[in-house]
C-alpha cells in the first residue's frame, strides 16, 4: 500500500522527482497508515490524496479521497 499527495512533496527541485509515492503499512487488519511531514515553507491548498494498492498478484488499484488537504 502506498499514498501519494498530488503536490510538490519535498523542498528541493532535484528530489522532488524521487519523492512521488510514500509507504503505508498495515497497523491493524484492513487499517493502514501513512505519514508525511511536511517542510518549513511548504503551502497546499486544495491538493488530492491517492491511495494506492497492489496485491500479491500485481493487480493495482487506486482512489482519490475524499475532501482536499490544506497546509498553510
Amino acid at each position: 500500500m502506498a499514498f501519494v499527495i498530488h503536490m510538490p512533496l519535498t523542498n528541493t527541485k532535484a528530489a522532488t522527482r524521487y519523492a512521488a509515492e510514500l509507504p503505508m503499512r498495515e497497523t491493524s487488519p484492513g487499517h493502514y497508515e501513512g505519514y508525511y511531514t511536511a517542510t518549513s515553507n511548504v503551502r497546499a491548498t486544495g491538493a488530492t490524496v491517492e491511495v494506492r494498492a497492489q496485491d500479491d498478484y500485481g493487480n493495482t488499484a487506486s482512489e482519490i479521497a475524499k475532501g482536499k488537504l490544506n497546509i498553510n
